[in-house]
């Protein structure tokens, strides 16, 4: 059974786009996460660092804010580096 489905250029065009920026979304997505999976680096969140420190959690935050301690984020995570401590 042959179906033929007939569109305009600029339709094709607008779904070629759509699908274009889901995949780049996806693929950015799958990027991040074998990033931090592949790295061999054990990552900490704010509180596991400043406990290991045994700093506040402020004190932590200025420390990352003048950039005294570099940082990594996931989304909206922050992590932070155990060899960087």
């Amino acid at each position: 059974m042959k179906v033929e489905l007939t569109l305009p250029d600029e339709a094709l065009r607008n779904l070629f786009t759509e699908l274009e920026g889901r995949l780049l979304s996806k693929l950015e997505k799958i990027k991040e996460t074998r990033v931090i999976e592949s790295d061999k680096t054990n990552y900490l969140s704010r509180k596991e660092a400043s406990n290991k420190l045994k700093i506040s959690l402020p004190t932590l935050h200025n420390w990352i804010k003048s950039g005294k301690l570099p940082i990594s984020r996931v989304g909206r995570r922050v992590l932070i580096r155990e060899i960087d401590l």
